[in-house]
């Protein structure tokens, strides 16, 4: 039996009519009989007693009756629980993402999605790229935004803002008076870098290609504050991503913009065989809203731009 036929015998119960209860399910007297017959010998046992003026149910048959309802009551529930959820996006959605976007992003994204969606609860993992990465394929992160990305074949990566890096540099430098740098100028300066196992050395390096070779990195770090606190004790210059850089810098600090622009492609990062519930939907395209326009946010960020088609796996 599925739930069609115990929901015309509920209802033939109920109106202790087969005719009342075609009218009432939309089938036809015969149709309404020959499913309550199936029934009854599919378990084995009639459940109505009929006669050519009423029908009743069996003693059996008022026993299972009360159990038929509930079934009933609780697949209608599951029904409307599901339409709840894709109609007013309710669930709860786990974000992974690099502590920049923690930091300057999501603030932003998460109130928003309270205002507009109530009923989503978010929790966000912010962690270094590799740990971001493994959640999301272990379906811990319903997904994830990150920068740059090593290229995973369980993992899809649609970019959707690009975020330009920025020459940071001390106060009392000659560089900081300049309204943008090349990066041509820069060989000769001692650097402060992010070390090889982070998204920004890895964009840096794809980006610069031979003229990194010119750079004297001087020092290498794994924290962005790090970087900022040895450029400000005269150790050296960097280059960072602008979403990285603090809202509110210490005088003691400068922000260059670069000129060519290099930038990082930040994206939604998922499985390919998971695809966005509607609760996580809901929450990305808050997402998207809470990232500054025109290449500059705060501090500076990335310029949106639409996603570039992803690379799917061979």
């Amino acid at each position: 039996m599925d739930m069609k036929v115990l929901r015309i015998v509920e209802s033939v119960a109920r109106l202790q009519s087969f005719s009342r209860a075609a009218d009432e399910v939309c089938l036809s007297v015969a149709a309404v009989s020959a499913a309550v017959g199936r029934a009854e010998r599919d378990i084995g046992l009639e459940l109505f007693e009929r006669s050519t003026r009423s029908v009743r149910l069996t003693p059996l048959g008022e026993y299972f009756l009360p159990e038929i309802r509930l079934l009933l009551k609780q697949y209608d529930g599951l029904l409307h629980a599901f339409g709840e959820t894709v109609k007013h996006r309710r669930g709860k959605v786990t974000v992974g993402c690099l502590a920049s976007i923690a930091v300057r992003v999501m603030p932003a994204a998460i109130a928003q999605c309270r205002r507009l969606h109530p009923g989503v609860d978010v929790e966000i993992r912010d962690a270094e790229a590799r740990a971001v990465y493994d959640d999301v394929a272990a379906a811990h992160s319903d997904f994830a935004i990150v920068g740059a990305f090593g290229g995973r074949h369980d993992l899809r990566f649609e970019p959707f803002f690009h975020d330009p890096m920025a020459l940071i540099c001390p106060a009392g430098s000659p560089l900081a008076r300049r309204k943008r740098v090349g990066v041509r100028e820069l060989a000769g300066q001692d650097f402060v870098l992010m070390s090889r196992e982070t998204g920004v050395r890895a964009v840096l390096e794809e980006r610069l290609g031979p003229m990194q070779e010119r750079f004297r990195v001087a020092h290498e770090v794994t924290q962005l504050s790090s970087v900022m606190g040895m450029v400000e004790a005269g150790l050296g210059v960097s280059l960072v991503p602008r979403l990285a850089i603090p809202r509110f810098l210490p005088p003691s600090l400068a922000v260059v913009p670069l000129a060519p622009r290099i930038e990082r492609p930040i994206g939604l990062l998922r499985r390919w065989d998971r695809p966005l519930s509607p609760a996580a939907q809901a929450f990305f395209s808050c997402v998207r809203g809470a990232f500054p326009e025109g290449g500059t946010g705060g501090a500076g960020a990335g310029q949106a731009r639409p996603a570039a088609a992803p690379d799917r796996p061979g």
